[in-house]
């Protein structure tokens, strides 16, 4: 695929969600699947797919959650919509990985996305001091909430509406200057990287600063070849900067755990969605071992736009956010592993995890290379799986879009060859 064709994809993934709203045209929101599913066919019709390691774990899981569907519901249109959103983010992956580009078009890539950045931080900063003023503007009648006040702020999603995918682009775009400053040293990307920084901030959102400093502060420490070499050290380090960060995000971090670990036996008395669907993914990862109850049935948007029978079958079609209706699309898309897990059960879970982490090992040992493209989007791979990490549970990371390009894009520049 042409790095052009990349690059502009990229573009309208980030305008998305304003194009549809200046336009008035709703089936805009799900064009991206189109266009990935549409390029991907393109990938093999002109002879450049080419297989990799992971692929049959990939379509093992894909084999599983058909049988699933077989054994516990029916296969039917829900099946194969809810198939196309879970497998986009790996289709979208053999798409970019046909795509060769020179060091002249990976300063391109970083220069267009850093400009991208700085429009977005713009209208961002003007929103955090006019919110009702900038968001009518933006959105007309169609506002996003307004009532997500963090610090005393109304939290800025800029053109993306919404400020956590508003945070994960800051996110995207920090990390980008941090790689580049660290191959050659230009002290104007360390201006770059606290400008989207200070976005990262603007967001509101505390996953998000939270795991752009803890994916710093890991590869400094353990990836960078920095001048402390003694391993005590840099354990020693490593605590006392976690041990701040807990001190500083400790609520953040409970909250997940909380969420993930807790109310194991009374789950019909949670009236928290993420909650909920965390235990009862775990409930139907034991009592559907180990396949699931199949795609479009829990924790995706399909499940929700058809309304699966197991909401009902758990009660949480009584869990406000998760009711029928369009709450239950927005709600119910606030995590991602119970998706995974109630899905394609355990086995499934455990082989996409090892995906991710076979990707991250690819990248980790690709920074060892000579090859400036190599090693500059080896590093973006490496902070951004990292960082990402904490929206893991509290955002779809790897079947929204926008997560998708971000990760992926410089994943399959990286030209993964096994």
């Amino acid at each position: 695929m042409s790095f052009r064709v990349i690059k502009y994809f990229g573009l309208f993934i980030v305008f998305q969600e304003f194009i549809k709203q200046l336009l008035g045209l709703q089936f805009i929101q799900n064009i991206d699947e189109f266009i990935i599913l549409i390029l991907f066919l393109v990938t093999i019709l002109n002879g450049k797919f080419r297989t990799i390691k992971t692929d049959k774990y990939f379509i093992t899981i894909i084999i599983m959650g058909f049988i699933s569907n077989y054994l516990n519901s029916k296969i039917d249109i829900a099946t194969f919509a809810d198939l196309i959103i879970f497998s986009k983010f790996y289709m979208y992956f053999h798409v970019v990985r046909t795509t060769q580009i020179s060091k002249k078009q990976t300063e391109e890539f970083y220069n267009f996305f850093k400009i991208l950045g700085l429009l977005f931080l713009f209208v961002a900063t003007m929103e955090l001091f006019f919110p009702f003023i900038v968001k009518k503007i933006l959105w007309g009648n169609n506002l996003p909430p307004i009532r997500d006040i963090r610090y005393g702020f109304y939290g800025a999603g800029s053109f993306m509406k919404f400020a956590g995918y508003f945070g994960a682009f800051m996110v995207f775009c920090a990390v980008l200057s941090f790689s580049n400053y660290l191959l050659f040293g230009r002290k104007v990307d360390l201006f770059f990287i606290l400008i989207f920084f200070l976005g990262i901030i603007a967001s509101t959102r505390r996953k998000s600063i939270l795991g752009f400093i803890i994916a710093i502060m890991i590869y400094l420490l353990f990836m960078n070849n920095m001048k402390i070499k003694n391993k005590y050290l840099k354990i020693f380090l490593l605590i006392l900067s976690l041990a701040v960060i807990f001190l500083l995000f400790y609520d953040l971090i409970l909250n997940i755990i909380y969420s993930g670990l807790f109310y194991l036996q009374d789950y019909d008395s949670l009236d928290i969605a993420r909650n909920a669907l965390f235990i009862i993914s775990i409930v139907i990862g034991l009592e559907y071992f180990p396949l699931g109850v199949g795609f479009g049935k829990f924790g995706g948007a399909v499940s929700f736009l058809y309304y699966s029978e197991f909401y009902y079958k758990y009660n949480l079609n009584n869990v406000y956010g998760l009711r029928p209706g369009i709450d239950a699309v927005r709600f119910g898309m606030d995590t991602f592993w119970p998706y995974v897990l109630g899905e394609v059960g355990i086995i499934g879970l455990l082989l996409f995890l090892f995906i991710i982490i076979y990707f991250f090992k690819y990248a980790k040992n690709s920074l060892a290379l000579i090859s400036y493209n190599n090693k500059y989007f080896a590093m973006v791979v490496v902070l951004l799986l990292i960082a990402y990490l904490p929206d893991t549970f509290t955002a779809p990371v790897f079947s929204n879009t926008y997560y998708i390009y971000f990760i992926i894009t410089p994943l399959g520049f990286l030209g993964i060859k096994k």
